[in-house]
């Protein structure tokens, strides 16, 4: 996604971006604002467990169905062990 680091977003500025009280935010975005990225292993697996929207509901997603309508990009999410000077 071309940054040196992250962090995650105010509750305000999260629910207001997704629609979605925190604690429930869908992995799919519906704002060019907000980019969906998904660390490399995630393509990995054949089942994602997601938030539905709701604080009591996850629900089980076949992964290739999350991969066509929320395009996400595959970037690192992590540091390896020993940090950036590690790589």
């Amino acid at each position: 996604m071309g940054g040196a680091g992250a962090r995650l977003a105010r509750r305000k500025a999260a629910e207001a971006l997704t629609g979605c009280v925190s604690g429930s935010i869908v992995p799919f975005t519906c704002h060019d604002r907000l980019p969906v990225p998904a660390g490399p292993a995630r393509f990995d697996e054949p089942t994602l467990y997601v938030n539905a929207a709701r604080l009591d509901l996850s629900v089980a997603l076949a992964a290739e169905d999350h991969r066509t309508p929320a395009g996400p990009k595959a970037v690192p999410v992590t540091e390896p062990p020993g940090g950036a000077a590690a790589l």
